[in-house]
């Protein structure tokens, strides 16, 4: 599998970024690390861009993170939606016993329902699809 890489002077190194656009930088919110509010119009590469499925993507270096040497990749593809799913548990502050609804058995779903469980949260999820309801 080709890695993803950013060059530098000495050597390429594994990456993972996001996809959001513009810079990190470009409003109050991305300066606060709050990308998710951004004030900028909403553009981000493989939704509403070109380019997730690209050989090469030209980027800021803002929206990169270096792995560690030898990171797996396919792990690494999990990095956002866990991020996602846990930046949304910390938010909500749930407390051991509270209950939850999960709504959506996807990706972010069901890293959702892993956190929530592990924190000892009670998981009702809602999906149409009545196997991601048994997975979960």
């Amino acid at each position: 599998m080709d890695r993803p890489t950013c060059p530098s002077h000495s050597a390429a190194r594994s990456v993972s970024w996001r996809s959001q656009r513009p810079s990190p930088r470009a409003c109050p919110s991305c300066l606060a690390g709050d990308a998710t509010t951004c004030e900028s119009a909403y553009e981000e590469t493989g939704f509403t861009l070109d380019g997730a499925w690209a050989d090469h993507v030209v980027t800021s270096a803002g929206l990169l993170h270096q792995l560690p040497a030898g990171a797996d990749l396919r792990s690494a593809a999990g990095i956002e939606p866990g991020a996602c799913a846990a930046a949304a548990l910390a938010r909500a502050e749930l407390q051991p016993g509270q209950r939850v609804a999960v709504v959506g058995g996807g990706t972010i779903g069901m890293l959702m329902v892993q956190l929530s469980r592990a924190a000892a949260v009670d998981v009702t999820v809602i999906d149409p699809q009545p196997a991601k309801v048994d997975l979960a």
